[in-house]
């Protein structure tokens, strides 16, 4: 079941029942990542919604996004794909 997107000032992610969502703390993650001062290569664990790995690749960074759930490797695609972010 597809619920509503997440829109965040910097980005917008479909989310799903049974997927591990956007939290206060994977947008601090995702920060605090993209702060070094050069873009680099990223492996995102346990992807979930693909938020963090779509927030570095949007700021150049090259990224592998994975998960053990099925249906989260799809819901990561179709964010890939909907936000235009190579992953």
């Amino acid at each position: 079941m597809i619920e509503q997107p997440l829109v965040y000032p910097d980005l917008v992610v479909e989310d799903a029942v049974g997927v591990c969502g956007v939290r206060d703390d994977t947008r601090a993650l995702a920060e605090a990542s993209a702060a070094s001062d050069s873009p680099g290569r990223a492996l995102d664990l346990g992807a979930g919604t693909g938020y963090v790995g779509l927030y570095l690749a949007q700021r150049g960074w090259d990224v592998d996004a994975v998960d053990v759930s099925p249906r989260a490797v799809e819901l990561v695609k179709r964010n890939a794909a909907r936000t235009g972010q190579p992953m």
